[in-house]
Formats: structure tokens, C-alpha cells, sequence
């Protein structure tokens, strides 16, 4: 027997539950963070980064943006950085991400409103170099 097949109240109530469900499913997915912004700290004294920029003016769920990072030549030839890890304050690893020989630009996925620390690992697993961000911007709930 389909949904069809049933009775009109069984039908009905069914409908309900999947809309309902549905629903509960939209409204917990999160919130819009709009007008994204990064504010860096140590750029201008950094062997590693030369800018920190938002990817997209929003985030959906609200909770993570992701930020362009660009690079020094001499990041990943001269100083071989291969590691880029985002650690939230008084935490482990929100996000890592490997490099090549040659690149100068890297996304990165950071948390919003949460201040960080963008560490520059080497080949042999030494820090090379470290800056602190913070994404902002405009939580619509």
C-alpha cells in the first residue's frame, strides 16, 4: 500500500512529520555570517604571509569562512614551508593544509569570531612562522 493508498488522516499526518522534519533540519543548519573581514596581526613582519583575505563576503552556517593567504616567493622555495595549520586559541588543529614548492597563495578554512594562530610548518616539521587572525562579520540568524 503507497501513501496514496492510505487513509486520509494517516496520509496527513505523515506529510506533517516530513515537513516537520524538514523544517527542524533547515532551522538548525545554522546561520549566514555576512561582510566577512580579516584582521591579521604579524603580516608586517612575517617571512611567510603578505595578506590575509576573505574568499567570499558570506559564510553559510556561520561558523567557518574560508581566507585566502598569500605567500612570500620565498615561503615554500628558500624557507620550505609544506604545512599551513590554523589552532584556535588554547586549542588543537581547526584545519591543516599541505603546500608545494613554488605556491604563493593557500585557502585556509578558519573559524568566525574566534581568534586563531595560522602556523607555517616546514618539511622537517619546524615552526617557520606564526600569525594570529580573527574573521568577523555579521551574524544573520
Amino acid at each position: 500500500m503507497t501513501d496514496a493508498d492510505q487513509p486520509g488522516p494517516r496520509r496527513s499526518r505523515r506529510r506533517l512529520l516530513q515537513t516537520l522534519a524538514g523544517t527542524a533540519v533547515v532551522a538548525t543548519a545554522g546561520c549566514v555570517t555576512t561582510d566577512l573581514s580579516v584582521r591579521a596581526e604579524g603580516v608586517s613582519e612575517s617571512n611567510v604571509f603578505t595578506s590575509f583575505s576573505p574568499k567570499s563576503s558570506l559564510s553559510w552556517g556561520g561558523n567557518r569562512a574560508w581566507v585566502s593567504a598569500s605567500l612570500t616567493d620565498a615561503a615554500t622555495t628558500e624557507l620550505k614551508v609544506r604545512t599551513l595549520t590554523v589552532v584556535p586559541k588554547g586549542g588543537s588543529a581547526f584545519w591543516t593544509g599541505t603546500l608545494s614548492g613554488g605556491e604563493t597563495s593557500a585557502t585556509v578554512s578558519v573559524p568566525v569570531g574566534k581568534p586563531v594562530t595560522v602556523n607555517a610548518v616546514d618539511a622537517n616539521d619546524a615552526l617557520v612562522d606564526a600569525v594570529r587572525l580573527l574573521v568577523g562579520g555579521t551574524r544573520i540568524p
